[in-house]
């Protein structure tokens, strides 16, 4: 069975300006009236138990503000996946997500999109576009420096998502 808004604001409380979910009832366990809801995952965003299925915290709050699930995904805009204050929330296509999630940790060049390509000793600079389902990657070319690759990603943004 679906959720429903009803049902989601019997249960939790959703404050915006913490981003935080509390209890309105007892659920057993550690699920007091009045005690924070949920946990983080594995992957850094808060899920919250309803009903024996679990829900990132961030859809919920989008669920609770609108009285509707997002449509679309719903993108922390500061990149930090625990923080759900409302204000920090903004439904987005999955290619505007994936374009707001940073430099990724095992990034060495400082530069998303860019690379280092030992065999011939460039930079390689490189665009993903499409959706994740038939995502192309495009590559840029290779550049003795890492500013001329920069400047190729720069504009390929630009090309292929309007440069904002």
């Amino acid at each position: 069975m679906a959720l429903t808004h009803a049902r989601l604001t019997e249960l939790l409380h959703y404050d915006p300006a913490t981003g935080i979910f509390t209890w309105r009832v007892s659920r057993g366990g550690v699920a007091r009236a009045g005690s924070e809801a949920g946990w983080i995952n594995s992957d850094g965003y808060v899920e919250i138990k309803i009903d024996d299925r679990s829900y990132k915290a961030h859809r919920l709050a989008w669920f609770y503000m609108n009285a509707a699930m997002p449509a679309l995904e719903v993108d922390h805009e500061n990149r930090k996946r625990d923080d759900n204050v409302w204000t920090n929330l903004r439904e987005a296509t999955d290619e505007q997500n994936r374009r707001n999630s940073g430099i990724p940790r095992n990034n060495t060049s400082g530069v998303i999109g860019v690379t280092w390509h030992k065999p011939s000793k460039k930079w390689c600079a490189q665009i993903g576009v499409g959706k994740t389902q038939v995502r192309k990657t495009i590559n840029l070319g290779y550049f003795a420096d890492i500013e001329a690759a920069a400047a190729a990603r720069r504009s390929a943004e630009i090309q292929y998502f309007g440069g904002a």
